[in-house]
């Protein structure tokens, strides 16, 4: 069936919820991000500077939510945002929800569940070498 079209300034919304939950420095599909910038990257900064970068990945760590069962918020907003159709915004839900399982140090069958996600995301979106 046809996708409907997301309001921009939810989609805004919704990836700014996302990044929340898992800072784009640690989302390995961060660039996927349609709207708004990460609260992590400064304009400003020296790209060289390598003490600033360390200090800007800690601060990401430490913020990075980290309860039991975050990634199915940020799950349901993937779901959410494939209804939509807007497949770049989903592999970037899909990044960070994988980010959230993987960092609990278990592999499980939920954290393959997240690759495969990934995988079929990256199919949608055309890129066969990514997936």
């Amino acid at each position: 069936g046809k996708t409907m079209n997301m309001d921009r300034n939810a989609l805004k919304s919704i990836e700014e919820a996302i990044e929340a939950h898992v800072p784009d420095l640690l989302n390995r599909y961060a660039s996927f991000r349609q709207l708004g910038t990460s609260d992590y990257f400064d304009p400003n900064a020296d790209p060289n500077d390598q003490a600033a970068r360390r200090d800007a990945m800690e601060m990401a760590k430490n913020n990075m939510i980290k309860k039991s069962y975050a990634h199915e918020t940020v799950n349901k907003a993937c779901f959410k945002l494939v209804r939509y159709g807007e497949y770049p915004s989903a592999l970037y839900a899909a990044g960070a929800a994988t980010t959230l399982i993987g960092a609990d140090g278990f592999a499980t069958i939920s954290l393959s569940r997240a690759f495969v996600t990934e995988t079929i995301l990256s199919l949608a979106l055309g890129d066969v070498v990514g997936a």
